[in-house]
């Protein structure tokens, strides 16, 4: 099914539990998206969120190498998940605002595994809004792109590719 978060095709109480992973923070009406949560949770039913929290080292360097070889609007809409998101005390007023009972914001700090840069950069930014940005520039620059983010992440590197910290808030409430 596909549709708006702010106005969901399900009448009122009809889920038990709602998961929404990294997904938050793309809604233009966040206080919205919320209330529509709570109005197809059943009473007592229970809400899981999760959006980041910094912008985190993979990204970062993969945002610069963009913004360099690609361009600004390239570099943006691939921030976009991490820029401008709902901080701690944000995601409690908007939980408590939108009718949510007993919330929780839980910081995590994930371990992530990545492959070595060289093959996965490219791989992954074909994977994403970026992609056809990403094509449409020269071989040499996407090349340069790759070696950029080689470059600033060498410090993560172990024997098995990359080893990044990642931060995000998980929201936990009840309807």
């Amino acid at each position: 099914m596909e549709g708006s978060a702010v106005a969901m095709n399900f009448p009122s109480a009809s889920f038990d539990v709602i998961v929404c992973q990294q997904g938050l923070q793309f809604f233009p009406d966040r206080p919205g998206a919320l209330r529509e949560m709570r109005r197809v949770l059943v009473p007592s039913g229970r809400v899981l969120l999760s959006v980041w929290r910094i912008m985190g080292p993979y990204h970062g360097a993969v945002v610069d190498a963009l913004r360099q070889h690609v361009g600004a609007e390239a570099a943006a809409t691939f921030s976009a998940s991490r820029v401008g998101v709902p901080d701690a005390e944000e995601l409690y007023r908007l939980g408590v605002e939108a009718g949510f009972r007993e919330v929780a914001i839980h910081p995590c700090v994930m371990n992530i595994r990545l492959p070595a840069c060289e093959g996965f950069v490219l791989s992954h930014l074909a994977a994403t809004p970026v992609a056809r940005a990403v094509a449409a520039v020269s071989s040499e620059a996407r090349a340069a792109l790759a070696d950029q983010v080689s470059l600033a992440l060498r410090a993560y590197l172990d024997g098995d590719g990359l080893a990044i910290a990642d931060e995000t808030n998980v929201v936990t409430a009840l309807a």
